[in-house]
């Protein structure tokens, strides 16, 4: 049930429905799917997206599956596309599968996302254990 309520439309991969999923039950506020960063742009004039975003902090998230490693000119503009959001910015952090194969790095992962929070809100960083690693302990 607690799925549904955080469901939503328009990722472009099954991997950042799922790492959005896991990061917002870990309390974290609800993050915009493939946001456009107004003023930031390729050479080409194509918007700047980020995959994962809460714009209000100017955070942003980015999955890194394989080809972003494999792919000399995917890599070269996601190496742009990140200077240029550090130039106006943002803090974007790369998350690769990895990332996902462990609770603990999804733990690490919201605690910086939270620490980015809290240095613009001036509150203590809390990130809260998903419901789901409580089932089965006592």
């Amino acid at each position: 049930m607690r799925a549904l309520t955080i469901a939503r439309p328009g990722n472009a991969s099954v991997k950042e429905t799922e790492l959005r999923v896991r990061l917002e039950l870990r309390g974290l506020p609800a993050f915009e799917i493939n946001y456009v960063v107004p003023g930031s742009a390729y050479d080409s004039r194509t918007e700047h997206t980020v995959d994962l975003a809460i714009a209000k902090y100017r955070l942003g998230l980015e999955y890194q599956g394989g080809q972003h490693r494999l792919d000399y000119r995917q890599y070269r503009r996601d190496h742009e596309k990140l200077g240029a959001l550090a130039a106006l910015g943002w803090s974007v952090f790369e998350v690769t599968q990895a990332d996902l194969n462990s609770e603990e790095a999804l733990d690490r992962l919201a605690m910086r996302v939270a620490c980015v929070i809290a240095q613009q809100t001036g509150k203590n960083p809390r990130i809260a254990r998903p419901p789901y690693a409580r089932i089965g302990r006592a």
